[in-house]
């Protein structure tokens, strides 16, 4: 289904490579359809979504949320073994910490890059989720270095991130198909 033209009173005007309508009192605008936004920028052109981004993206940004939650879920039971328990929060524990966190907030960022249509931002975010992947099942497979709760908490971050590798893949795949049938 594709975005109906403005009403004939409605002035158009463009920011950011999108059109807004501001139709008055009677009509609409297209921000009063978010079911009937489509995008006008980078390779997603054209995709009808209530978010303006495909279907991947979306369950992208569901799977990084979700990350996100993880790692701060995790930071949260640290904090707390740390004030009850010190001898179960332990230096290796707090470097795994770190880390996730510092990916917790560059991978949502690269994410919001490429569902700004950024070239590279896509790829960016499958480089990251990759080494997340790798780093989360190596740390959970040494044995006698992190707790069973972390060691399942890796192995969780780690099928997020197989997810979202997965996901990326997909759409890459059909940006690129998409290139090819627009050439």
């Amino acid at each position: 289904m594709l975005t109906p033209p403005p009403p004939a009173h409605a002035q158009v005007t463009h920011s950011n490579n999108r059109a807004h309508t501001s139709a008055g009192p009677i009509g609409r605008s297209h921000h009063d359809h978010p079911e009937r936004h489509q995008t006008t920028c980078g390779p997603f052109h054209g995709a009808i979504d209530p978010l303006g981004v495909s279907g991947p993206l979306r369950a992208i940004s569901t799977l990084v949320g979700t990350y996100v939650v993880i790692v701060a879920g995790t930071v949260a039971a640290l904090a707390i073994l740390s004030a009850t328990a010190p001898h179960l929060a332990t230096r290796d524990a707090w470097v795994h910490a770190v880390i996730v966190t510092v990916f917790a907030v560059v991978l949502p960022l690269r994410l919001r890059a490429a569902r700004a249509g950024r070239p590279g931002a896509l790829r960016a975010v499958g480089i990251i989720s990759a080494v997340l992947f790798l780093v989360n099942v190596t740390e959970a497979i040494i044995p006698g270095l992190f707790l069973v709760w972390m060691r399942a908490e890796m192995i969780g971050i780690a099928a997020v991130m197989a997810s979202v590798i997965l996901l990326v893949i997909r759409e890459g795949i059909a940006i690129t198909e998409r290139r090819r049938s627009a050439a």
